[in-house]
């Protein structure tokens, strides 16, 4: 009876660890639309005060959002994390919502947004390899630094140049794959970021 009573305890652990990582793969792959509703929002909310206080059409689109796209994804991604982080608090706050398990920083479902966006990124350069890169290597020019220029250098250099077709050409790489890679790891880094007014307050009120 004991051996069987302890196998029964053996099996209800394992279907707990299972339910909770299926929890948690859950929660993860939520993240996924919370960055892309949160990095919207951000996105928006600035430009539509930059329009405010200075109404000529597309200045602040040709001045920031194209010609700093990478710095733009993170300080958008950061944000976005941190609005995600303040409203799972504000919903905590609600009246009989469960107190949730305490946990350290990394193993939250926000940390590790990134993943998925380097999935994609990787995508982007072995896309880019096939189709520029292999190519380049035949005539014995590529190197790292060539890589490294497209997805992150000045392959996209809009900062002195007027923005064209051709001009934003050389961008597609890292609009399309660095910039969801930025936006993404400052996401994640955003659930490092300490809340503890909010803790405070939930238990000041209760």
């Amino acid at each position: 009876m004991s051996g069987g009573a302890v196998r029964m305890n053996q099996d209800e652990v394992r279907l707990d660890d299972s339910k909770q990582r299926a929890i948690w793969l859950g929660k993860w792959l939520l993240q996924v639309p919370v960055y892309l509703v949160t990095n919207y929002l951000v996105r928006w909310v600035i430009s539509f005060s930059y329009r405010k206080l200075h109404p000529e059409p597309g200045a602040f689109i040709t001045s920031f959002f194209v010609r700093h796209p990478l710095d733009f994804s993170l300080i958008a991604g950061f944000s976005g994390g941190v609005l995600a982080v303040l409203l799972l608090h504000l919903f905590l706050l609600i009246p009989g919502t469960p107190a949730p398990r305490r946990m350290p920083s990394w193993k939250k479902a926000q940390a590790w947004t990134w993943v998925v966006a380097s999935a994609w990124f990787l995508y982007g350069v072995g896309e880019w390899w096939i189709k520029v890169g292999h190519s380049v290597l035949v005539n014995g020019n590529a190197k790292f630094s060539d890589l490294f220029t497209v997805f992150f250098g000045n392959a996209c250099n809009l900062t002195q140049t007027p923005i064209t077709g051709a001009a934003l050409q050389g961008c597609l790489p890292q609009f399309g794959y660095t910039s969801p890679l930025f936006g993404c790891l400052a996401f994640s880094l955003a659930a490092f970021v300490p809340m503890y007014w909010l803790t405070n307050k939930k238990k000041a009120t209760n």
